[in-house]
């Protein structure tokens, strides 16, 4: 009889074990699952945040190497060239409304242009310094360097000098001038808004985007 009791103590204790082990398993692998799980959740936010494509919305399909963004401020940015040494063509300007801002995007050619991005209290051409005619009560002024609109054969333009639009915050979007391969334009705003400097390769392009 005692040792029919010891064999029957001995299996509850052998299945207390099993039973012991196999929970801490199952916890094991439902850790691991749900890193796993977290992990792959951020890199598919962190994608979707930097991706932004040629249409003026944000995605995660193409143009997305080599891509840099500042934060939503009222402050000005600047940012350099990809190559120093070589004049960028600048062929065209769109713009788009994403939801939450409105989107100036400059397409490029052989190369991303360095930049600056600012608040400016009035409008003036370059290099004339005169006031230059905008529509809107804000404005931002984008200065591109070592960049030109000329075309060139196989690389053709098509850049208007004045961009009128009905989006949310951008109204206009205007020449103000190009001198010594320095190419400026102001974005005409209905009000100050905080903004950003996007830029891409793969094509090459420098979006502002104005939050509503």
């Amino acid at each position: 009889m005692d040792r029919l009791q010891h064999r029957h103590r001995t299996d509850q204790v052998v299945r207390h074990r099993q039973r012991h082990t196999t929970a801490a398993a199952i916890a094991a692998v439902a850790v691991v699952a749900s890193a796993a799980s977290a992990a792959l959740v951020a890199l598919v936010a962190s994608a979707a945040s930097a991706a932004v494509g040629v249409g003026g919305a944000i995605t995660t399909t193409a143009g997305t190497a080599g891509a840099t963004t500042t934060a939503f401020s009222m402050a000005a940015k600047s940012g350099k060239a990809t190559a120093p040494a070589r004049t960028v063509q600048l062929w065209r300007i769109r713009t788009g409304d994403d939801g939450a801002f409105d989107r100036v995007v400059f397409d490029e050619r052989l190369g991303r242009s360095a930049y600056t991005v600012l608040y400016v209290a009035h409008p003036t051409a370059d290099p004339s310094g005169l006031p230059l005619a905008v529509r809107g009560r804000a404005f931002l002024e984008v200065v591109l360097r070592s960049t030109t609109t000329a075309a060139a054969p196989g690389r053709p333009t098509a850049l208007r000098t004045t961009l009128t639009t009905r989006l949310d915050e951008v109204v206009q979007v205007r020449k103000a001038g190009e001198f010594e391969a320095v190419v400026t334009y102001v974005i005409g705003l209905h009000e100050r808004h905080p903004f950003r400097v996007v830029t891409l390769r793969q094509p090459y392009r420098l979006a502002v985007d104005v939050r509503h």
